[in-house]
């Protein structure tokens, strides 16, 4: 399901402009800092998940069907969320195992994300939605790269040629080499 016009505010969000239901991406390659150009100025939100270090480009997270990328580990589920149009970021985390059934669930009035849980809808900054915050630093990739410099890059998988050039850049022929 994609877009529906509003929805009348419930016990967790204010009243909705957008209803969606765009689930969180689960397919994602992650490439190590060298096998990536992408500028230094670039904003990234910074995770470490199990002793490993993560940065989620926020520009590749632009598009609703980008906005809440999950990543799994052994020991943890975690949920990166990013809502362009109130630039807020929100890090949830899971059960070790579980498949979060975290999905954009549409926009409020105020221009924030509405998440979708279980078929509950939440406000993005909501307090009671049942998962744990996880940390999270925002900063650019060049500083990133410094602090974390064998860390991972994770992308959702879009195109998946030998190179692949990000369609929603502003910054033409920007090129990741794929994952090995």
């Amino acid at each position: 399901e994609i877009f529906v016009p509003a929805l009348k505010a419930a016990a967790y969000h204010k009243d909705l402009q957008v209803i969606a239901d765009l689930p969180a991406v689960q397919d994602v390659t992650l490439y190590e800092t060298g096998d990536v150009d992408l500028p230094e100025s670039s904003a990234i939100v910074s995770v470490e998940v199990d002793g490993d270090h993560f940065a989620f480009v926020l520009e590749e997270m632009m598009d609703p069907s980008d906005h809440i990328v999950n990543l799994s580990s052994t020991r943890n589920q975690i949920s990166v969320s990013y809502c362009c149009i109130s630039n807020c970021v929100r890090v949830l985390s899971d059960e070790p195992g579980s498949s979060t059934p975290l999905s954009v669930g549409g926009l409020d009035v105020d221009g924030q994300m509405v998440f979708l849980f279980k078929g509950e809808r939440y406000a993005m900054q909501s307090p009671e939605l049942p998962l744990a915050d996880h940390p999270f630093a925002r900063m650019t990739y060049g500083a990133w790269k410094h602090l974390h410099p064998h860390g991972k890059v994770c992308l959702p998988n879009r195109l998946i040629p030998e190179y692949r050039v990000d369609p929603y850049s502003p910054a033409p022929g920007r090129t990741f080499k794929t994952a090995s």
